[in-house]
């Protein structure tokens, strides 16, 4: 069987096919790298957190009650308040209070 050198596209079409490709692979860098600086910590405001999971401020004071650690810098009249979003992923696995008091217990270990 001849297999016909010419492809299905021809040069022009399949350089302009890899060049998109190139630019969304670049696009898709730069938003992890950008994304990495700014969660180098793991941690997520306050405000943010309320915005990205849907919940009031009086719903994040309740998980706060429950065991949800909270993080404030430690500089006097700075009212951002932090959180870890690994903590609060791990938070909200837990379904009933027995299962978050083991959780507050396990917390503190770490």
């Amino acid at each position: 069987m001849k297999i016909d050198s010419q492809g299905l596209l021809s040069t022009q079409a399949e350089l302009s096919l890899l060049d998109g490709i190139q630019k969304m692979i670049e696009n898709y860098l730069s938003l992890l790298t950008d994304n990495f600086k700014r969660d180098s910590f793991g941690l997520i405001q306050q405000k943010d957190l309320i915005k990205e999971l849907g919940i009031s401020l009086a719903t994040l004071h309740e998980w706060e009650s429950l065991g949800l650690n909270r993080y404030c810098p430690p500089i006097e009249g700075t009212r951002k308040v932090y959180y870890r979003k690994i903590d609060v992923m791990k938070f909200l696995t837990y379904s009933n209070n027995t299962e978050r008091k083991n959780y507050d217990e396990s917390y503190k270990d770490n």
